[in-house]
């Protein structure tokens, strides 16, 4: 009966962690003939960046991420891992603008200019 208890619990718990909403703020894109570099925070103190290829990581490593897209059309695709090979995800356009790098025809630098809340669930929805 403990045994059944416990797994209860734990279904219940799993559960509950299903979605979370995340709130995304100073996105910065360097995209010079296609991704250069990005960064963003989370929730306001979880910085996560990347610079080529075009998977990054967060300073909890539990979160990682990629960006995909170009001429201010980004899509942020974020993974969080909540346990050994289980994580909910999610993906939204990034709300950015971009102007030109300075450094040639193809050098963009993008700067989020709306707010940009995410959610992750274990389907992406």
């Amino acid at each position: 009966m403990k045994f059944i208890t416990a797994i209860a619990a734990f279904a219940g718990a799993a559960a509950a962690l299903t979605t979370e909403q995340v709130k995304v703020s100073d996105i910065s894109i360097r995209d010079n003939d296609g991704i250069q570099a990005a960064s963003f925070k989370l929730n306001g103190t979880i910085d996560c960046s990347l610079d080529k290829p075009k998977s990054g990581s967060c300073s909890n490593k539990k979160y990682n991420f990629g960006i995909n897209g170009t001429d201010s059309d980004y899509t942020l695709s974020l993974y969080h891992e909540l346990g050994l090979a289980a994580g909910i995800w999610g993906h939204a356009k990034a709300p950015v603008v971009c102007r030109a790098g300075g450094n040639g025809p193809d050098d963009f630098v993008c700067s989020q200019v709306d707010d940009l809340t995410m959610k992750l669930s274990f389907n992406g929805q």
